[in-house]
């Protein structure tokens, strides 16, 4: 409305149409979104730097875009094409899946102990399954893609343990 006219209030049942600028200004700028006839209505606002997409109806902030640039989704997020990530993920929670693939030329997964206690990886070293003491820099488990076991250190079994030979049979 020009020219200005001061505080008003603007009703229609029709649209509204803002050429290439929208600038809302205020203490707490808010754009709410009100379905007539569905819930949930959501607002969306600026407070203390912070934009909420906020559920009115369920008075709870769905996305907060953050002052230090991070995101907090509340909820479960489905990303239905893949999810790319190129820094660190932190996990609190459970990660579950019927299947997890690692790739790369050898990929392994890393364990590492919180208390100064050795660390391990269980990986793939060239086709060779391995799991590696890192702290001691050796393998103490490795098996070949041809079936080849290799146990560095002691094997202390409990109970019997079986050999076989496709020449001898069992050995024990």
């Amino acid at each position: 409305i020009s020219p200005d006219f001061g505080s008003q209030v603007i009703t229609t049942t029709g649209n509204a149409s803002v050429g290439e600028t929208l600038t809302i200004t205020g203490n707490n700028p808010n754009i709410t979104f009100v379905d007539s006839d569905n819930n949930p209505d959501y607002k969306i606002f600026a407070n203390a730097g912070t934009l909420n997409f906020f559920d009115s109806t369920n008075n709870q902030s769905r996305i907060l875009i953050n002052t230090d640039g991070h995101i907090d989704l509340v909820g479960n997020v489905d990303a239905l094409n893949g999810l790319d990530v190129t820094g660190n993920i932190t996990a609190t929670g459970t990660i579950g899946s019927s299947n997890i693939t690692i790739t790369n030329s050898q990929p392994f997964l890393s364990l590492q102990d919180s208390d100064h206690e050795n660390d391990f990886e269980v990986g793939n070293a060239g086709g060779l399954f391995r799991i590696r003491d890192v702290d001691a820099a050796a393998n103490r488990l490795t098996i070949s893609s041809a079936g080849l076991t290799t146990i560095n250190g002691n094997l202390d079994a409990v109970g019997n343990v079986q050999a076989y030979s496709s020449a001898t049979g069992f050995v024990q």
